[in-house]
């Protein structure tokens, strides 16, 4: 009986002994570098909008007549009046670069201003053209919804990297007499353009 005790304390002592001395035991090993991936990001940029001062047509556009073609507007000589619908299309440089790259280009239209202390004149133009309205008709060529004037944008619906914005400004027709105050008045138009990433639309 005391054997098998003795046996089983040294048996115990030795895996002890085994276990302790595993970190020191020697055996084979390798390793080997796995091949360098270079990892480049992207770009969203827009760039500066050119004048388009020379690129507005304008159109008489009246209920119940037949609108007449537009024709070019040079906005340095030419005057408006009541019916007439002014249009230019801007060319937006837009820099997309990227594997899921998404992002929504806003226009800001509500951008009529006068200089200065306005005349009579001029703040009745300004409502006028505000009650008329200015909205954005079409982005990268395709209409948009009343009230819209932004579009989700990706690297391949830029195609040569610019984005065409169609911007409206009507002088409404109104009634007899209504906006006489608005004869030789004078506002500015400008529009600003944002580009923001949003998440990656999943695909149909």
């Amino acid at each position: 009986m005391k054997k098998i005790t003795k046996a089983a304390i040294a048996g115990t002592v030795g895996a002890a002994l085994l276990v302790g001395g595993a970190g020191s035991l020697a055996f084979w090993t390798d390793s080997s570098e796995g091949p360098q991936v270079e990892i480049q990001s992207g770009q969203l940029d827009l760039g500066t909008v050119a004048s388009t001062e020379q690129n507005w047509l304008i159109q008489q556009v009246v209920a119940g007549t037949t609108a007449q073609a537009a024709v070019a507007f040079d906005a340095a000589s030419d005057l408006i009046v009541p019916g007439d619908v002014l249009t230019t299309t801007v060319e937006i440089p837009v820099t997309l670069v990227g594997k899921n790259l998404e992002a929504v280009l806003a226009v800001d239209v509500d951008a009529l201003s006068v200089g200065g202390t306005p005349s009579a004149a001029d703040s009745a133009l300004l409502a006028a053209l505000q009650g008329g309205g200015v909205t954005v008709t079409k982005i990268n060529g395709t209409a948009v919804g009343t009230g819209v004037s932004s579009m989700n944008l990706t690297p391949a619906s830029v195609t040569d990297g610019t984005v065409a914005v169609e911007i409206a400004v009507v002088f409404p027709w109104g009634t007899a007499g209504q906006f006489n105050d608005a004869k030789l008045g004078d506002v500015a138009f400008q529009a600003d353009y944002t580009l923001t990433q949003v998440p990656l639309t999943p695909a149909p």
